[in-house]
């Protein structure tokens, strides 16, 4: 029972990006276990995200696919239907990612893409203190998004991936460590007002995401002048 009400609860978590505080809020339930996980491997999709694409798309695709299994194995009738959906689903996006890795980081690149756009627009709308008529259109930057980087994926390959990387490693990283910081004492207060200012949550992804992506640019300038 508690793992059928889970899945659908994660499911609604994810709709609801690109925002911080929900998943800063969900990885601060789920225990101190997961939330050094997702720390360890924010970090290294931020800064090395480039050199290991490959297995940051296929464990992507593992996780959506597993994602709209168990989304869609809930609706079937009988028992633990969800657990059959989300390890078929699991993986059958990860085998079709292995031979259509191109295919796959356009779809990487365009979900990046919406997550910006839409964090983008909804950031404008609050600067412009328009949230009830401008907020309401926040899908428009999330098309303009997605298509951008679906597209660019063909063209500038190599730096989309570090743009997708980049921003799925700091988002994954700052949610995990505000996680933390809110399971302390000292700290909670500070991060509850962090959370609640619309102008902090995206400067504390953007940051990061930006280091991050020079990071991975630079090394891999580097790493050509080598050879």
């Amino acid at each position: 029972m508690i793992a059928q009400t889970t899945m659908p609860s994660l499911w609604q978590k994810l709709w609801e990006v690109p925002s911080l505080d929900s998943l800063a809020r969900y990885l601060q339930q789920s225990g101190p276990v997961p939330m050094v996980i997702t720390l360890a491997l924010g970090l290294a999709v931020l800064l090395l995200g480039w050199r290991f694409f490959k297995l940051v798309v296929l464990i992507n695709a593992t996780v959506i696919g597993a994602l709209i299994g168990a989304e869609l194995g809930a609706r079937i009738p009988g028992e633990n239907t969800y657990l059959l959906g989300t390890i078929g689903g699991g993986l059958l996006l990860a085998a079709l990612a292995v031979p259509l890795m191109k295919y796959a980081v356009s779809f990487m690149g365009a979900l990046a893409g919406w997550c910006l756009g839409v964090a983008v627009w909804q950031y404008a709308a609050t600067l412009l203190e328009r949230q009830g008529d401008l907020g309401g259109y926040a899908w428009t930057g999330g098309l303009i998004g997605t298509i951008t980087l679906a597209l660019l994926a063909f063209v500038i390959f190599k730096l989309v991936v570090m743009v997708f990387t980049s921003f799925q490693g700091a988002t994954m990283a700052m949610a995990a460590l505000l996680a933390l910081l809110l399971r302390f004492e000292p700290t909670e207060a500070t991060i509850e007002t962090w959370l609640r200012n619309p102008h902090v949550p995206p400067l504390l992804v953007t940051i990061p995401a930006v280091i991050g992506f020079a990071c991975q640019y630079n090394c891999d300038k580097a790493t050509k002048k080598k050879e």
